[in-house]
Parts: structure tokens; C-alpha cells; sequence
């Protein structure tokens, strides 16, 4: 009897090249895998060449640990690896690399050449692999290091050579990939060139604002801000930019867990949600965040590239994420319209940690500048007016023309200079260091000392000492400053108003109600139903008042205070429909807010506009409208001169 025999193993070959396809997709994770392995071998310089427009030909040199002739051999072999030894090493993993499959599956699409040299060793080893097969290691001159080049990339795997995109889309990607691992190990110098051009380099100082100055140009370094959070178990490190520098794309969110580069929508929505009403719809920041925490609490084993991770406490990272950019965020240095104003500053000194290369995390206290005399429509101030003199002072007089007011800069020194005898800590302006180049920042031990000849010193807009002039069309305030014209959307600036002081109502957590006129009758569903009656305690505590009618119908008499819309029902289904208390209020807010604003052509007196330029003070965020729409909008006086040629 004939046994036909329909399962067989396949060849070394064809199983080292199905399982490439999960490894080495396109010239970018080529590169990914080899620079990665020089990390982990502790090197400080990688250098990445690409020789030719399509990328088939790779060479990446590091001056790491090497190998031996005896671990070049294993290197190519699938599932050998120096990171881990037992399946427990993974809870304790510190390396980038460890499953062992990066050297084995690139040799299985293209021709391998390793050249590898150990600090002890006298003279180093070459070894070529082909078609999967390795030859032997022979002696040969070489530098401390490895260097290994790739030829003929996908040579022998047409089909997936075929669905790459253009030479430049691919090479933009290999660019990104490179500047975001050099953002996570700013202690490392990169390198990487096509030809005889440099494409990116940086510096290697240990500084990740000099990563952040090569990757975006030294003035895009001052729309930055420090993120520096330390939770229980978690810390969180890196930049986010001001709300007025992003993009209309994700695609300059970073981050990294461990100093890991990973995607994660679960981190994209938690900046999304940080930057709710600082940001118009459809833009993005731009944000450089390393989450240090136990290694225990991920599970890095989740994706064959190693670009995706799992967290064992998501809620705790969601909330320290939100609350590190809204540290950063939420304070009127950052979210207040600015008036740059050139003048010299001395040294900042910021703790950096040598291992991670990121600033160390610091108390982030807000500012509290004095009040500044600023002119109103009478020529009195609007404090003066309002508030009438402080407590033990004196009324002060009224300047008799606008010359003797201070000047935004003098104002800026006496704030700074305050600022300077009650707090120690560096504010989050300094913090953004304006490096004149990448030899400025320097490594001095645990510190990083900057030296910044010239920078910005940016101070905030009161908008309480502008001067106002009118309205333009009903709508828009037109005021002067030291330093130009500005021009506010009344109706932008009164939904801030209202929307932060809903907020803090909302927020409140009284759980008071608003008696409906006509009570409203809800037909759910039975999965509605059972979530109401699960919730009706929490509902309650919202401000809720709902009796059962029968079935799965009930009665809707009281909203919640906070709540100004008319379509209880829809509130009531949106809590039930899964979404967060926090999500859901905001949502509901905007509508209250801007429903009460001021509209546009309404005609304001000169008490109306005072009194809605100083409640702008007082909110957190004076710069965008909850929508993320800019409030004002300044025309400085040099640009007024350019227009008219003088």
C-alpha cells in the first residue's frame, strides 16, 4: 500500500525567507535591526551608508564591543542571540535586540558581509553569507567595532521587492527611523549618508535638545517645552511643543518606553487628549516623550519588529502622560500669546541622568508674575479701575501719556528678576535652551551647561495692559502693545471665559442638578437598560434625576447643573454608551460655552471689553478658543514699517 506523504519540512532557506518577510519588510528595517544591535553593544558612533538610490546596497559601522570569529558564526544562525538565555529574561530586559532573528533573516534576502573586531583582540574577522550559508571567518585589518554591509537587497525575493515604494518615499523613512533613535539615545553620535552626502548627523553629547536642534533647526527649539513627571513606579522625560509649532499629521509623535522606539495608538490618544481646545481639529503636536518604568509592567515580546509593547497598568501611564503635558502645558508662560524680545541670558545648568541621556526631572512650579501697570480706554489701568488700590499701597497716579508706562522688556526684567530671588528652579522657558551649536552643550558630569550668548526671552501677554483702540466690524478688539498690534476674536476669547469656568463647575463634582421644564421620556435598549441600572449611583452623583417608567422606559426630571443643553436623552445615552466622564463633559461644555458666548458684530461698551480682557487673564489658557482656534493675532510694529518700505 502507497502512503502519499502531503506534509514535508520545508528547506532552511525558504523558511529563513517566509520568516524574513516578518523581520525585513524594506530597506528601513535593514537598517533598524543593524543599528539597534550596535546600541546594544554599547557603541557611541553608528554610522549608516547607502550607497545607491534604491538602498540595495547598506552599510552600517559601529565602534561597539565586537565579536569573535566564534560569535560571528552564531550571529547568522536563526535564534541565537547574547540578550537573553532563559524565557525569564524578558521580564529584566534592557537590550533593544533579543529574539535573535535581525542578522539570520537579512542574510536570507542578500548578501551579508561582517567585519568585527574585539578591543582585545589583535587584527579582526571577516565573514560573508550567502544564500543563508555562512562561509568561514578570516583574518583580516579592521578597526574596534563591526561594520556590516548588505548587498543585493532582496535580490532573491522579487515579490517583495516589487511592492516598495519610491527611492525617496524609502529613503524618508529610513531617515525618520534614524532621527528618532537618535532621539532616544542622544549620548550616541549618528550618522547617516547617501553618496557623498550627509543626510543627518548628531551630536552625541548627551543632550537630547541638541538631537532636537539637528532634527528641527535651532530657532524651532524654542517652541518646545520640558516634560518632566516622576509618578509612583513611572517617570516621564523628553519635550512637547507650545500649541502654536505643530503639524497636520501624527507622524512627529515619539516614544519611547525604556528608551524602546514603539508605536502606540493607546499614547497617540493620550496626546490627543492633552492638547483637547489647545489644538484646531486636524492638527498635531510635535512631542518627544521616554516613559521609564518597570520592566516587569510591559511585555516588549509583542510584535516581530519589536515596534509595539503591551502595558500591565495602561490607566497609570494615561495618567501620567496627561498629567506631564499638562504640567507643561497648563500655565500661563506657555498658553499665553508671547512677546519675544531679544536680550542676552546667562548659562542654564539642567540635570541630565548619563545613562538615559534625558533631563531629569524637576519640580515644575508656574511663574507667578507681579501685575504691571497697562492702560485703559481713560488712561487709567484696568486693575486701577477695577479692583481700585492694593491692600496697604497707595493709589498710584494715572501717567499722564503712554511713554511713561514701562516697557514690555522693562516689565519682563522686573518679572524675571523676582522670579530669579524667590525660585531657584529653572522656569519652563529657560528650560528651552537655544544651543548656537552643537559644541555649546557640553557633558559635565551628571549636568549639561549650556551656553547661550543670545536668546529669546519670552514674556507672556497680559492682555490688561494693552491699550485699546475699538472694535473692527463688530467683532474683532483692536488694541495696542509695546510691540504691535493685536487684533481679538471676541467671541473666541469669551468661549475661553465661559468654558474654563464651566469646567471648574463641572469639574466640582457636587453632583447638583437642573430641574428639567418637561421632563423627558427615554425608550432603551435592554444592554442600555442594564448599564443604567448597574450605574444609577454613579449617575446619580453626575446630577441625574431619573425614575423608572415601566420596562426598559424612564424619566428624565434633572441634568446635570453644568450641563446648559437642551437634549437630556443624548446626554444621558452618550454616558451609557461607554465613553468617559471626563470625555463626555468637555464634549458637552464646548456646546454650553458656546452657546452663552459673545457672538460676533455685537457691539461692546469700554467696560464689556475690559472686563473680558481681564477675565482672559485669569484663565489657564489665554492663547486658543476651546474649538484650538487662535484668541488674538499680533501685527508687530516692524512688520507695520516693512509694509510701508520704511
Amino acid at each position: 500500500m502507497q502512503i502519499n506523504n502531503r506534509i514535508h519540512l520545508l528547506d532552511t532557506l525558504t523558511a529563513n525567507q517566509i520568516a524574513a518577510g516578518e523581520v525585513v519588510e524594506r530597506p528601513l528595517s535593514v537598517i533598524k535591526e543593524l543599528v539597534e544591535n550596535a546600541i546594544d553593544a554599547t557603541a557611541r558612533h553608528i554610522e549608516v551608508k547607502i550607497f545607491d538610490a534604491a538602498a540595495e546596497k547598506i552599510q552600517v559601522a559601529d565602534d561597539g564591543s565586537g565579536m569573535s570569529p566564534q560569535d560571528m558564526l552564531l550571529s547568522v544562525k536563526r535564534h541565537a542571540t547574547s540578550k537573553i538565555s532563559r524565557l525569564d529574561d524578558l521580564d529584566n530586559l534592557f537590550t533593544l535586540g533579543f529574539r535573535g532573528e535581525a542578522l539570520p533573516s537579512i542574510a536570507a534576502v542578500s548578501i551579508v558581509t561582517i567585519t568585527s573586531k574585539q578591543a582585545e583582540d589583535i587584527q579582526g574577522y571577516k565573514l560573508k553569507v550567502e544564500q543563508g550559508k555562512p562561509g568561514l571567518p578570516e583574518e583580516t585589518g579592521a578597526r574596534n567595532g563591526t561594520i556590516v554591509l548588505v548587498e543585493r537587497l532582496f535580490y532573491n525575493a522579487p515579490a517583495r521587492k516589487k511592492f516598495l515604494k519610491s527611492p525617496r518615499w524609502e529613503l524618508g523613512l529610513i531617515s525618520d527611523c534614524l532621527q528618532k533613535l537618535a532621539l532616544s539615545h542622544p549620548g550616541i553620535a549618528f550618522k547617516l549618508t547617501q553618496g557623498s552626502k550627509t543626510l543627518f548627523a548628531s551630536p552625541g553629547a548627551g543632550d537630547l535638545g541638541g538631537v532636537l536642534q539637528s532634527i528641527y533647526g535651532q530657532e524651532a527649539l524654542a517652541d518646545f517645552t520640558v516634560l518632566d513627571h516622576m509618578g509612583q513606579d513611572l517617570q516621564i522625560s523628553g519635550y512637547t511643543s507650545l500649541p502654536d509649532f505643530n503639524r497636520a499629521e501624527r507622524s512627529h509623535y515619539t516614544f519611547f518606553v525604556n528608551q524602546r522606539w514603539i508605536k502606540s495608538r493607546e499614547l497617540n490618544a493620550m496626546v490627543d487628549e492633552a492638547y483637547h481646545t489647545l489644538l484646531p481639529k486636524g492638527r498635531y503636536p510635535l512631542i518627544v516623550m521616554n516613559i521609564v518604568l518597570p520592566q516587569h509592567s510591559i511585555d516588549v515580546n509583542v510584535h516581530p519588529a519589536k515596534l509595539e509593547i503591551k502595558f500591565q497598568q495602561p490607566r497609570l501611564v494615561k495618567e501620567a502622560v496627561l498629567t506631564a503635558i499638562r504640567r507643561a502645558l497648563l500655565h500661563k508662560e506657555a498658553l499665553a500669546p508671547r512677546l519675544g524680545v531679544v536680550g542676552p541670558s546667562k548659562p542654564t545648568i539642567l540635570p541630565v541622568d548619563p545613562q538615559t541621556g534625558f533631563i531629569r526631572p524637576q519640580e515644575n512650579k508656574p511663574q507667578h508674575f507681579k501685575e504691571s501697570p497697562g492702560l485703559a480706554l481713560d488712561g487709567r489701568t484696568l486693575a486701577e479701575r477695577l479692583y481700585g488700590r492694593s491692600s496697604g499701597e497707595p493709589t498710584p497716579k494715572p501717567p499722564q501719556n503712554t511713554t511713561t508706562a514701562p516697557s514690555s522688556m522693562e516689565q519682563c526684567d522686573e518679572r524675571q528678576t523676582s522670579d530669579a530671588n524667590t525660585n531657584s528652579v529653572p522656569s519652563p522657558i529657560e528650560q528651552r535652551l537655544d544651543f548656537s551649536s552643537p559644541a555649546s552643550a557640553t557633558v559635565s558630569g551628571r549636568e549639561i551647561i549650556a551656553s547661550q550668548p543670545t536668546a529669546f526671552t519670552l514674556c507672556p501677554l497680559v492682555y490688561a495692559e494693552l491699550r485699546v483702540l475699538g472694535q473692527v466690524e463688530n467683532s474683532f478688539i483692536v488694541a495696542v502693545g509695546e510691540d504691535g498690534v493685536y487684533f481679538i476674536d471676541q467671541h473666541a476669547a469669551h468661549e475661553r471665559v465661559l468654558y474654563e469656568q464651566i469646567l471648574a463647575q463641572a469639574h466640582g463634582g457636587s453632583g447638583e442638578s437642573r430641574m428639567l421644564a418637561l421632563p423627558q421620556t427615554i425608550q432603551l435598549t435592554a444592554g442600555e437598560h442594564i448599564l443604567l441600572t448597574e450605574s444609577i449611583l454613579y449617575l446619580n452623583e453626575l446630577g441625574f434625576i431619573i425614575e423608572h417608567f415601566g420596562e426598559n422606559t424612564y424619566i428624565i426630571r434633572g441634568a446635570p447643573l453644568w450641563y446648559e443643553g437642551q437634549d437630556a436623552q443624548g446626554l444621558l445615552r452618550s454616558v451609557l454608551s461607554g465613553q468617559s466622564s471626563d470625555c463626555l463633559r468637555r464634549e458637552e461644555i464646548f456646546m454650553a460655552a458656546c452657546k452663552q458666548a459673545i457672538k460676533a458684530n455685537s457691539r461692546l461698551g469700554a467696560a464689556d471689553i475690559s472686563s473680558l480682557l481681564v477675565a482672559l487673564d485669569k484663565c489657564e489658557n489665554s492663547a486658543t478658543c476651546p474649538h484650538g482656534r487662535p484668541i488674538a493675532v499680533k501685527i508687530t510694529f516692524a512688520e507695520i514699517r516693512k509694509r510701508f518700505l520704511r
